[in-house]
């Protein structure tokens, strides 16, 4: 049986040139593979290493190059929904950069959520885990 996942995260960082570099980015099978494991309404988080500056040329040429060959490959393949976004409090010096993919387009509807809204669902969530584990200790 295939494994189905919904949510999947990777932290290899396209930015640095080492020799699988290759075959992880410019190659679609890898991303392909993530993307058929991934249930219907799947979601992949990726670091993309650090955020471009002011005077940086645009994804396409330059270091940046991997960027843009991911987020082609992974609307290619399927992915409703494709963000990148920056942030710089992950204590790495420098502002880094995130993507994510939402198979289903209606997954997104999580990503306009405010903090309040997200800390709720993480409580009943955690909720329903912990009563899920006091049901499942009596058997």
């Amino acid at each position: 049986p295939a494994l189905h996942l919904s949510f999947y995260c990777t932290y290899s960082d396209p930015q640095v040139n080492i020799p699988f570099t290759e075959m992880l980015y410019k190659q679609p099978a890898f991303l392909q593979s993530i993307y058929d494991s991934l249930t219907e309404d799947g979601i992949i988080v990726m670091q993309l290493g650090d955020a471009p500056r002011i005077h940086d040329p645009s994804d396409q040429v330059g270091r940046n190059e991997n960027r843009a060959i991911i987020t082609e490959h992974l609307l290619r393949m399927g992915f409703e929904s494709v963000h990148v976004y920056e942030e710089m409090h992950s204590d790495f010096g420098d502002p880094w950069s995130y993507l994510v993919a939402m198979k289903n387009f209606t997954a997104r509807t999580n990503w306009y959520s405010n903090a309040a809204q997200i800390e709720v669902a993480i409580q009943k969530k955690n909720q329903a885990h912990s009563l899920w584990k006091e049901c499942t200790s009596f058997f």
